[in-house]
Order: C-alpha cells, then sequence, then structure tokens
C-alpha cells in the first residue's frame, strides 16, 4: 500500500515551508488528495522531487553559461 503524507509531512521531506507545498498545489505543479485535510500520494511527491531537481539542474546549468569570465 502507497505511504500517504500529510502537507507538513511532505514540506519535511522536501525541506520547505508549508506554504510553498500549498502555493505548487495551487498552481498544480503537486497533485494532492482531500481525505479530511490535503494529503499528497508517495508516488507523486517523488515525481515532484524528480522534476524538481531536474530543473534545478537545468537552472544551475543556465546560470553558468550567462557569467562572463574577466580575463
Amino acid at each position: 500500500m502507497e505511504q500517504i503524507y500529510t502537507i507538513k509531512e511532505a514540506a519535511q521531506i522536501l525541506r520547505v515551508n508549508t506554504n510553498y507545498i500549498y502555493r505548487e498545489i495551487g498552481e498544480g505543479k503537486i497533485k494532492a488528495i482531500k481525505i479530511g485535510s490535503l494529503k499528497i500520494l508517495e508516488s507523486e511527491l517523488l515525481r515532484y522531487k524528480e522534476n524538481s531537481t531536474q530543473n534545478l539542474d537545468l537552472l544551475i546549468v543556465g546560470r553558468r553559461k550567462k557569467q562572463v569570465r574577466k580575463p
């Protein structure tokens, strides 16, 4: 059976603030289900974590390309 996390637990796993989780849910970046209060499935949390890591890697690569070296 798949693990189900509360918003607070998901925030702790991702090392972010709970408000950030609510914002990502509102923007449709994290899918949540309502079982009393909002919950996030483990598979969804892993999917989001992998996608956000890939996006961060692209951002870092993009920043490196923009850096200008001074002689």
